[in-house]
């Protein structure tokens, strides 16, 4: 196994000093700094850039020969860290320890080290890891936002105020849909370095808020939950599924919840940031869609095909249908023969 040691706070003297282990160098684009990982190590980057008010982000795009440790080791109070595994794997475990946990596609942790411990974070051979890591300095920024830090409800309160790094900290969990969607903006983002560094800033600043956000929504029971995590965004196209392969028969949300395996909550806002509509309006417009289908290709009477897609009164079909297309069934069904008589 390989170890690189870094001895330094920020991410410019870490990114320095990792670039010295690796026996290279490392480029600045202003207040971005960056890391290319040398061709006899492996392949890939490792980016950061720092704010104000204490927070950065530190960017892991890496795949490496061999197995590889990068500890972070200093006699200081460390970052606290917010880690999301967009792909591939790692491991996390704190100075001093062996218990190691290994955080997954898909998967977050909030850490925080105590006695100024340092952070181990190991890599698999062969295998590409992204890893975007959020870091706050806890004193930093505390000075900036005591006033609101003191006014949460909930035990992150202890945590941001926790400026001597008494109490370690450490939280496993998943990370959502809108959160994997700031880090591809931030990834897929091109422009000037001081419109960069303010999009960055700004996506870094909202996926804090979503965390934060997160971490209250996991403490909550399970059928109270309501942000959709990326590793469940397959099961609201499950959900898809059903209903478009049996219209006549959805039972409704509950039922269409309990089947994937979902709560209602959920299933709602999954629906609402992939299709932007809700369950309920999804199936009224595939229901119209089907409609309009029978209405131009078939001879079925307006009441069949309302039955036929899942609407049982004809006067609600006809209404809903002038409201989504601005014409009756009628008048679709007349317009469109008459298209094909004068072809």
């Amino acid at each position: 196994m390989t170890t690189f040691i870094s001895r330094s706070i920020p991410f410019k003297d870490i990114l320095r000093d990792l670039a010295k282990e690796m026996n290279t160098s490392f480029s600045q684009s202003c207040e971005e700094y960056i890391l290319e990982i040398p061709p006899h190590i492996g392949e890939g980057s490792i980016r950061g850039i720092n704010f104000k008010e204490g927070l950065g982000l530190m960017m892991y795009d890496c795949l490496f020969y061999k197995e590889v440790e990068i500890k972070f080791i200093l006699n200081e109070v460390h970052p606290l860290k917010f880690m999301f595994c967009e792909e591939g794997c790692f491991k996390h475990r704190f100075q001093g320890s062996e218990d190691a946990n290994e955080v997954e596609r898909f998967q977050s942790v909030i850490v925080a080290s105590d006695r100024k411990r340092g952070h181990i974070l190991n890599f698999k051979p062969g295998v590409r890891t992204k890893i975007n890591n959020l870091e706050i300095d806890r004193r930093v920024f505390y000075n900036s936002k005591s006033c609101e830090i003191n006014r949460l409800n909930s035990d992150l309160r202890e945590l941001f105020k926790d400026l001597e790094g008494n109490k370690p900290f450490y939280y496993h969990g998943n990370y959502s849909l809108k959160t994997a969607d700031a880090f591809t903006r931030i990834s897929n983002f091109e422009g000037a370095p001081f419109i960069r560094n303010l999009f960055i800033q700004s996506q870094t600043y909202h996926v804090f808020f979503i965390q934060v956000l997160e971490y209250k929504d996991a403490q909550s029971p399970k059928e109270n939950q309501s942000i959709l995590l990326k590793q469940e965004l397959n099961l609201i196209y499950e959900a898809a599924n059903i209903i478009n392969s049996d219209l006549l028969n959805f039972r409704g949300v509950k039922e269409l919840a309990f089947e994937v395996g979902l709560n209602p909550n959920k299933l709602q806002n999954g629906f609402k940031e992939i299709y932007g509509k809700t369950v309920n309006l999804y199936i009224q417009e595939k229901r119209l869609s089907e409609a309009e289908v029978l209405i131009k290709n078939t001879d079925l009477t307006f009441s069949q095909i309302s039955d036929k897609v899942g609407i049982s009164s004809k006067s609600y079909f006809s209404k809903i249908f002038k409201d989504k297309y601005g014409l009756t069934p009628s008048q679709i069904r007349k317009n469109h023969t008459e298209k094909i008589i004068n072809r």
